[in-house]
C-alpha cells in the first residue's frame, strides 16, 4: 500500500473517530460546554456537522415516547465506512 493511500485511509478514520466524539458530545452536552474542552467541541462540531447535516436533511428525528432520535450518525458512519472501502480499492487499483 502507497503512502498516499495510507494517508487517505487514516483521513477516514480520524474522521470516523470524530463522528464517534460527535456523537458522545451529543449525550453528555455538559462536556462540550465545560471551559477546558469547549475548544475541543467546537473544532470537533464545525468538522462533523456538515456532513450530518446531509443525511438529518434526509432522515429526520424519529419521536419516541416524546424524545427524538437522531439516526444520521449511524447512517452517516455506515456511509463513511463504505465510501472508505470504495476510495481505498480505487486508489490501490490506480495506483
Amino acid at each position: 500500500m502507497t503512502l498516499f493511500v495510507q494517508v487517505v485511509d487514516a483521513a477516514f478514520y480520524v474522521y470516523y473517530w470524530l463522528l464517534i466524539i460527535r456523537i458522545l458530545l451529543s449525550w453528555v452536552p455538559q462536556l462540550g460546554n465545560a471551559g477546558p474542552f469547549r475548544p475541543v467541541a467546537t473544532f470537533v462540531i464545525d468538522i462533523t456537522e456538515p456532513f450530518l447535516a446531509l443525511f438529518r436533511r434526509m432522515i429526520p428525528a424519529v419521536a419516541v415516547g416524546g424524545a427524538g432520535i437522531d439516526f444520521s450518525p449511524l447512517i452517516a458512519i455506515i456511509t463513511l465506512e463504505v465510501l472508505r472501502y470504495f476510495v481505498v480499492r480505487l486508489l490501490l487499483m490506480i495506483l
